[in-house]
């Protein structure tokens, strides 16, 4: 279970701080957040705040620790984001100023969550508890 920059060393590369190889267990690149909203006005970047996540892959989430999450909301603070390259390893999003921004990946036992489950009280530690009975 890789959490907020756990997750983002998942992924193939990264342009972080100049471009970087990753551990390429989930393909994908580390992309920075969006600068501005679908209208064209100015996001915050690092997104610092609680999101509702909308669940992507049913049948992947279902088989997860993201089982019991729902449409609940989760604590996240990051500039960068995952955008996996199949979208079959893509579980949760959420909204970021109109743009669907990754919030959980996985890929066979790897999985990977943007948010902090540790600092989104009873569910994230729902999570924590149903990655560890479950995986």
């Amino acid at each position: 279970l890789g959490i907020c920059l756990g997750m983002q060393l998942l992924a193939s590369t990264s342009e972080e701080f100049g471009f970087h190889d990753g551990l390429n267990l989930v393909p994908g690149a580390v992309l920075a957040m969006p600068r501005q909203n679908s209208s064209g006005d100015r996001l915050k970047v690092p997104f610092i705040g609680w999101a509702p996540l909308g669940l992507e892959n049913t049948e992947s989430v279902a088989h997860s620790c993201l089982r019991n999450v729902g449409s609940r909301s989760l604590y996240l603070v990051h500039s960068f984001h995952v955008v996996p390259k199949h979208p079959s390893h893509l579980m949760a999003t959420y909204d970021y100023g109109g743009h669907r921004i990754t919030a959980a990946i996985r890929s066979g036992n790897t999985t990977g969550v943007q948010f902090h489950p540790e600092k989104s009280g009873a569910v994230g530690l729902q999570i924590i508890s149903d990655f560890v009975s479950f995986g």
